[in-house]
């Protein structure tokens, strides 16, 4: 039975520790509207030589700039993120 608690414990700490991924809405958007300005987020987001792979830069500040841009791009388009 100590097992089990420890095994329900540990289920829930992993659990909490899970990005949950972010919702971008705006109102009157169609599912299809959002999923292509999504896709064009990404595609400006990742049009940046400086940030590609095998640049000079840290890859790790290059994913974090992309975001950046990403979230940027999609609350010029209007949208709202939450999670």
């Amino acid at each position: 039975m100590k097992s089990l608690g420890l095994s329900i414990v540990i289920a829930a700490a992993v659990a909490g520790c899970q990005t949950v991924p972010a919702r971008w809405s705006k109102e009157g958007a169609s599912a299809k509207q959002v999923k292509s300005d999504r896709r064009y987020c990404a595609r400006q987001a990742g049009g940046y030589d400086f940030l590609r792979p095998g640049s000079r830069r840290d890859s790790r500040a290059g994913n974090r700039s992309r975001s950046e841009l990403y979230r940027w791009c999609m609350n010029d388009l209007g949208y709202q993120r939450s999670r």
